[in-house]
């Protein structure tokens, strides 16, 4: 029990984790099971559903187009004329109305997973050994506290780390695809946001890591879990509303036409975040 790491047996053998990373994965194999389940549907899902909104807008050569075009164009054809409809519209339409609820309620359970994963791998990591008493006996076998602590944290963060990485790039992979006919999604919300590059992958270490520490100071499950659970969701609160004054700001201006209707031209603005939108006054 006083070795860590990775032992080799006899020459041609296979190796055999060893030691208190040995102990580790065997005290949390069912954990790490399931993390490895929910990653493979939650990526297998996110794969499925671009594939569908690819096929379905190359097959309708509505791919880079939205329906909502300030000139009312996809491909030189018109998208939404000022009467009645065109196959174009209404294949946009289609695509809206299939995919666009799956690419939020995705990023939606994306977000809610650092806060599970504090709540139910962090807080329980040292509380519930802490609370039982079961850290005594590893601490008899010539194995110092910092060791454990150390082997404890290790196994769980680089599979939380991994796990959210995947499925952040799968994520993005997908969001990359969808802004364009998506554009009343706005980047900088929530969704995707949080749900998308390293945004994503940094909550969920964050989380967990502020799981543990509960554990670690308050030595009970319970109240380590909910401690967790407030402060994983206080922190995602704080970002959300710190972000809105992190971004560039940009002005729009309007003005009705003889109409009573607002028009709208782009014009590149000083932000390298692409087209804004302002009125020709």
């Amino acid at each position: 029990m006083s070795a860590i790491g990775i032992r080799l047996r006899a020459p041609g053998a296979r190796l055999r984790a060893r030691g208190l990373v040995w102990l580790v994965a065997r005290q949390h194999r069912a954990a790490l099971w399931a993390g490895l389940a929910v990653v493979v549907a939650i990526a297998a899902y996110i794969v499925w559903q671009r594939a569908g909104m690819v096929g379905y807008a190359r097959a309708h050569d509505v791919q880079g187009c939205a329906d909502w075009s300030w000139k009312r164009l996809c491909h030189g054809r018109e998208i939404s004329p000022d009467t009645g409809t065109t196959p174009m519209a209404e294949a946009l339409g289609h695509l809206g109305d299939t995919y666009r609820t799956p690419l939020l309620n995705t990023g939606r359970l994306l977000i809610a997973l650092p806060v599970l994963i504090g709540v139910f791998i962090g807080a329980p990591l040292f509380a519930r050994e802490l609370e039982t008493g079961t850290h005594q006996m590893v601490w008899t076998q010539s194995v110092g506290r910092t060791r454990w602590l150390i082997a404890k944290l290790a196994l769980p963060l680089v599979a939380v780390t991994a796990g959210t990485a995947v499925l952040a790039a799968l994520y993005t992979w997908w969001w990359r695809v969808a802004r364009v006919p998506f554009q009343d999604i706005a980047w900088g919300t929530a969704v995707p946001f949080d749900a998308t590059g390293p945004a994503a992958v940094a909550l969920a270490p964050l989380s967990f890591l502020l799981g543990a520490a509960a554990g670690l100071l308050l030595r009970r499950t319970l109240p380590a879990m909910m401690v967790a659970l407030g402060a994983t969701a206080g922190v995602q609160y704080g970002l959300g509303a710190l972000r809105p004054h992190l971004m560039t700001p940009r002005t729009i201006l309007a003005e009705a036409d003889a109409s009573g209707e607002y028009t709208t031209t782009p014009f590149r603005s000083s932000s390298t975040r692409g087209v804004a939108w302002a009125t020709a006054i």
